[in-house]
């Protein structure tokens, strides 16, 4: 009886494991990586690095597809801004990394936003910095700031993968990871010793946007973005549309106060909750 007892235990046991593999497939990190305009070659060991990050990041369905949602909301901005700065689209991956796209997200060493700019550099990319705003934390400008950023760095190198680390280690930081061979190369081969910060990227570019293009996961609010509140409180735009205000205020932490101010130019963010359809069951 006790024998019988542990082999459906064990069959029932087997059995879960099995649906949750076929529930949770693993993305499987390629070979070959494309990357902005460039064609990434990674090394066996390098491969079962980024897939341990790629595993790490997918491993909790529920938190990886809530992610996933408020990333999709934000991407259609950050894809229009990229695209009218030059810069490559693949980039928009970059700020899940960075903030987990947490607009008052700060760090250790006090660089705050969605795309962590310390103020000295955020006031040198444009960013207005003041009483009333602190544009790091609107999703508009500081990414038009990231785009400015990072195409600054990529005219030292002609290589977009070397501009993503000068991001992270800054220009000087970046000479003792950068080979000049590579400058103005459009395929590179990497291996193990490559930086954590590019391998911690690859990581969430495969992963985030495998689901990302592969259409089955539409966000669940749709960012309308409005430019002429100058003057008026959150709470009364919000009335404007039919939004919540609550949601709208955490939608637009850059604004200081309860108001915009009346002068300068400034665009708020309004969430409009789409309805909702059926969401499919597993990854």
């Amino acid at each position: 009886m006790k024998k019988a007892l542990l082999l459906v235990v064990c069959c029932v046991f087997a059995g879960l494991l099995v649906a949750q593999e076929q529930e949770h497939p693993t993305v499987t990190v390629p070979r070959v990586v494309q990357f902005a305009d460039m064609e990434l070659e990674l090394s066996p060991a390098l491969r079962k690095t980024v897939q341990a990050d790629v595993n790490a990041l997918t491993i909790s369905p529920t938190y990886f597809l809530r992610k996933l949602d408020v990333a999709q909301q934000y991407f259609p901005i950050i894809e229009r801004e990229f695209k009218a700065a030059g810069l490559p689209e693949d980039f928009k991956y970059l700020i899940i990394q960075e903030s987990g796209l947490k607009p008052d997200a700060v760090s250790a060493s006090n660089a705050v936003g969605f795309w962590q700019f310390k103020d000295f550099t955020a006031v040198e990319q444009g960013l207005t910095l003041n009483s009333q705003v602190d544009e790091r934390m609107s999703i508009g400008p500081a990414t038009r700031a990231a785009a400015k950023y990072l195409k600054k760095h990529n005219e030292a190198f002609d290589n977009w993968l070397y501009a993503l680390l000068a991001y992270n280690t800054g220009l000087s930081g970046s000479a003792a990871y950068t080979k000049s061979r590579f400058f103005g190369k459009k395929r590179m081969a990497l291996d193990n010793t490559l930086h954590w910060y590019v391998k911690k990227f690859l990581a969430h570019m495969l992963a985030y946007g495998h689901y990302h293009e592969s259409g089955r996961y539409a966000p669940s609010i749709e960012l309308v973005e409005f430019d002429k509140g100058n003057g008026k409180t959150l709470k009364e735009i919000a009335y404007q549309f039919a939004a919540s205000p609550e949601t709208t205020r955490n939608y637009n932490l850059w604004l200081k106060g309860r108001q915009v101010p009346r002068q300068g130019s400034y665009t708020v963010i309004v969430p409009l909750r789409k309805p909702k359809k059926a969401v499919p069951a597993t990854m």
